[in-house]
């Protein structure tokens, strides 16, 4: 599992025949659902577009019912645990720790809208603990 990949697994529904999963965004379009996966089985493992959003998800039970206005169950919206790694930088890939505490500090504080950061020297690596959302896009404008 990495941070795009989510694993939902909740108690089984006696009377389902099908289970519907569905992901959505929360801060930025929370009725915008897009569909996670279907299964006869409570449980679904699906990939997110973006590990640095906020996401909620819900389920869709298809129940064994003859009754046409007791077919359907929607379980409310739950919230999706976001967990980053540690962002670590060796101390060979850096340079000159001076000037690249000054670098990290000038890049963090472009990518911030509030201003939280932490610069600590443990051992051989540099550690950044900022808010997820600039340590996520930290990460992914080093990667891209």
């Amino acid at each position: 599992m990495n941070s795009q990949t989510i694993h939902i697994a909740m108690a089984d529904n006696p009377k389902a025949f099908a289970y519907i999963f569905e992901f959505s965004t929360m801060s930025t379009s929370p009725d915008d659902w897009m569909f996670a996966g279907a299964s006869v089985r409570p449980e679904v493992t699906f990939t997110i577009p973006d590990p640095c959003r906020d996401y909620q998800f819900r389920v869709l039970i298809v129940l064994r019912s003859t009754n046409p206005a007791h077919q359907l169950m929607v379980l409310r919206p739950r919230a999706i645990k976001v967990e980053l790694p540690e962002f670590v930088v060796d101390t060979e890939n850096v340079g000159d720790r001076s000037q690249s505490n000054s670098t990290a500090f000038q890049i963090a504080a472009s990518m911030i809208n509030h201003a939280f950061l932490e610069l600590h020297s443990i051992g051989t690596s540099i550690h950044f603990r900022m808010d997820f959302r600039s340590l996520c896009s930290l990460l992914f404008t080093y990667n891209t």
